[in-house]
Order: C-alpha cells, then structure tokens, then sequence
C-alpha cells in the first residue's frame, strides 16, 4: 500500500506481509514495556533502547536509503514517532479516515 509519511513529505509503498505486521507487534510490544516501566533506570534504558529502534523500523519499513537514514538523526523526535505510529495503525487494518477522526477527537494532537 501506498503510504504518505509526512517525516519525509513523500509517498512509501509499503508491503502488510507477515513480516512487516511481525515488526509493528514487536514495535508495540516495545512500546507497552517502556510505558509499563516502574523502576526509573529500568525505564530510562529501555526508552533509550526504543529511541535507538525507531529509526531502525522507519529504515526497515520504508525501504530507506542511507542518506535517509542518516536524516533520521536530524528529524524532528515527535513527527519520527508520529511516523511511526502511522506505520504501525496502516498496516493494522486502519484507514486514514480513521486516524484522522481518532485525532480530531484527542485533544491532545
């Protein structure tokens, strides 16, 4: 599927094989153990840990180059994880209707 990822303000085509819905579960899971975290050294490693596997899973997703990849260290944290985020829901079965309307209703975005 053809995915616009604003990070790069271009189009991705990007595959739901197995492989790829594999490594948005095992992104979320990353995700849930670093929020589920209690102990603050514990949290802090494993949040440095994702920060470092973000831009492993936008390369591996988005088939980047390096020179891409080389940007991601010069992006934006936010819009990176937003990226990510996108990724993850689209390849899930989400439609960008569906994130739109999810983010109208959080007031947080």
């Amino acid at each position: 599927m053809k995915l616009y990822i604003k990070l790069f303000n271009r189009r991705f085509d990007v595959s739901t094989s197995n492989g790829n819905v594999r490594r948005v579960y095992e992104m979320q899971l990353r995700i849930a153990k670093v929020q589920a975290e209690k102990d603050i050294l514990k949290r802090a490693e494993s949040e440095l840990e994702l920060i470092q596997e973000l831009p492993k899973f936008l390369g591996t997703m988005l088939k980047l180059n390096k020179q891409q990849l080389k940007q991601l260290d010069n992006m934006d944290f936010e819009a990176t994880q937003d990226a990510v985020g996108y990724i993850c829901q689209r390849i899930l079965g989400r439609t960008d209707d569906q994130i739109a309307d999810e983010e109208k209703e959080d007031p947080k975005k």
